[in-house]
């Protein structure tokens, strides 16, 4: 299976020429991995937002069960703030989806405005407490719409 790459603004529909007929932004995602040993000494690595992107969700999906005794927690991090806590527990967590809705906390605000200047990195950390864990893995997603590195929504089309 390949990757496509296209640049720009996409059009599709009936109408060919005509400021801005047809065109939008595209919703695009990324996925990387977290395990039980990515702690925050060790965080995983997920994705990196182009300059430009704006947030819209995230999704967890827990592959293996995360079997700390307590205070299970996956943290996703942005360049060094927290963007948002993708599953806490008290319990291990369970397989499953989790989907993470996008608050308007400080961290998230400023990690957006981040986001709109330049490229922001993406790690995500597990905590727990207790038995310390042996097992656990979970696909982090996040979707975003890509947009022109000025924050622009609508782009210029001839």
């Amino acid at each position: 299976m390949g990757f496509s790459t296209f640049s720009g603004p996409l059009r599709s529909g009936p109408v060919k020429y005509g400021p801005s007929a047809n065109v939008g932004l595209a919703v695009l995602s990324q996925q990387g991995e977290v395990g039980f040993a990515n702690t925050s000494g060790s965080p995983a690595s997920v994705f990196t937002l182009p300059v430009g992107a704006r947030l819209l969700a995230f999704k967890l999906i827990v592959t293996e069960a995360f079997n700390a005794a307590t205070n299970n927690t996956i943290t996703l991090v942005a360049d060094g703030d927290n963007i948002a806590q993708l599953v806490s527990t008290g319990a291990p967590i369970a397989v499953g989806v989790y989907a993470v809705p996008i608050v308007a906390s400080a961290d998230a605000v400023a990690a957006a405005e981040k986001i709109t200047k330049d490229t922001a990195a993406f790690t995500a950390v597990f905590a727990g407490t207790g038995t310390a864990a042996t097992t656990g893995k979970a696909i982090v997603t996040v979707e975003y719409v890509q947009r022109a590195a000025d924050g622009s929504f609508t782009p210029a089309v001839n």
